[in-house]
């Protein structure tokens, strides 16, 4: 392997220096300049530090980047990757990469193609997703009321119309969310009970989510669960029975 690496004094010019994603003009300067081809690159600049010289905050990095005022930017990603959960590729634990679409990724778990969270997107701030309220369950449309001692695992992966329950967009909540913020609702409600809601795979509640008192009651509450791999929350009833509605504001992924 021949190292693809060019050290230059800043008036420097490589002649004909350009790349394939549209990094700078031919001849433009650069002070280290890296650029890989083919599919047996070993990497396209490598960086590594073995020990810091002494306790400053100045020294250790594998990897430091400065910038005057008259800079544009510390770094820039472009990219014409693809979504990092679609690779057929192992993948190591703090790999990132920033796909076509504009989304950068970190890898958090080794695997084919490993577990990956979006750090951010062009609609978002980290991985927590802020979407317009969709509703995703209604017992009224299908299994009726849950009542003391049973629970009931629900999808929320699509959103559906609140009127006749069937699925406006599929999807609405995507594979991959690991969580979900939601506003659950009981309506109908017969005697005193309680809702619990836990990821789809729980076994046994933790904590209840909302409690109603009487007969006739319509109460809501908003609150966060983390979900099980199938996109799924299971909803645990104590004492009395209930319909209940269940609406998504948000997701992580």
């Amino acid at each position: 392997q021949t190292p693809s690496v060019s050290i230059l004094a800043a008036t420097d010019v490589i002649a004909g220096q350009t790349d394939n994603l549209g990094f700078g003009p031919a001849g433009a300067p650069a002070a280290l300049a890296g650029l890989a081809y083919g599919n047996k690159v070993l990497n396209g600049v490598k960086a590594g530090a073995a020990a810091r010289i002494d306790n400053s905050v100045n020294y250790g990095h594998a990897l430091a980047l400065s910038a005057t005022d008259s800079a544009r930017s510390h770094i820039q990603f472009r990219s014409t990757m693809t979504d990092p959960r679609d690779d057929e590729y192992a993948h190591g634990s703090g790999e990132m990469r920033f796909d076509a679409n504009g989304v950068l990724w970190f890898c958090v778990a080794a695997g084919t193609p490993g577990t990956w969270r979006a750090l951010t997107t062009p609609t978002s701030s980290g991985a927590l997703h802020v979407i317009d309220p969709i509703r995703v369950y209604d017992s009224r449309f299908n299994e009726g009321p849950l009542g003391d001692g049973f629970n009931r695992t629900i999808d929320v992966s699509d959103a559906i119309d609140v009127t006749t329950g069937s699925v406006t967009m599929a999807d609405a909540v995507p594979a991959g969310a690991t969580a979900v913020a939601y506003n659950l609702t009981v309506t109908n409600t017969a005697g005193g009970g309680f809702l619990a809601v836990s990821p789809g795979d729980a076994d046994e509640l933790t904590a209840s989510t909302i409690n109603w008192s009487n007969t006739g009651q319509q109460l809501a509450n908003a609150s966060f669960s983390t979900l099980d791999t199938d996109r799924q929350l299971r909803v645990f009833a104590g004492g009395g029975s209930t319909d209940f509605i269940v609406d998504i504001t948000a997701y992580a992924l």
